[in-house]
Formats: structure tokens, C-alpha cells, sequence
């Protein structure tokens, strides 16, 4: 079972069992859910980024926010592009 399968069994839970003063109660557990595994990446990928020459593929839910990859990884000191910049 990946986070993926994870993720939407959870909503669907939320949207047909859990009554709307749960609903926050089943936010914070998804938040926790994804900024957790945002950590973890963020641990595993480290070998990968320091061989140098690295890329890395994670699904859009693992990117924003104060927890979020793209934060974690310019914390952290790395310089960040979008691949999209020369599109323009």
C-alpha cells in the first residue's frame, strides 16, 4: 500500500463516514500523514543529492508549504530551479 492508496482511502473515509466537526480531526491526521513522509524523503534523498547530478521525482502533494519538499530542500542549502524556467 503506497501513501497514494493511503491518501485516498482517507478521503474517501472523510467524505462518506466522518461527520464535519471530525473533518478537522481527519485534516490534521492527513497533514501529519504528508509532512511526515516529507521528512523521510527528504532523509533518503540526501545520498542521491550529494553524488551529485540528481533528480527526483516526487507527486505535487510532497512540495508546498513550511513542510514541503521544495522548503526542506532550500533550508537545507539547495539551490532550487524550475525545469519549466527557459519555457517562458
Amino acid at each position: 500500500v503506497t501513501g497514494r492508496h493511503i491518501f485516498t482511502l482517507l478521503l474517501q473515509l472523510n467524505n462518506e463516514y466522518v461527520s464535519a466537526s471530525n473533518s478537522k480531526v481527519l485534516t490534521l491526521f492527513l497533514r501529519q500523514l504528508v509532512e511526515n513522509r516529507n521528512h523521510t524523503m527528504f532523509d533518503r534523498m540526501q545520498v542521491r543529492l550529494k553524488e551529485g547530478n540528481a533528480m527526483i521525482a516526487v507527486g505535487a502533494l510532497h512540495l508546498p508549504g513550511n513542510e514541503g519538499l521544495l522548503f526542506l530542500l532550500e533550508s537545507a542549502g539547495y539551490r532550487l530551479i524550475s525545469i519549466l524556467q527557459g519555457y517562458n
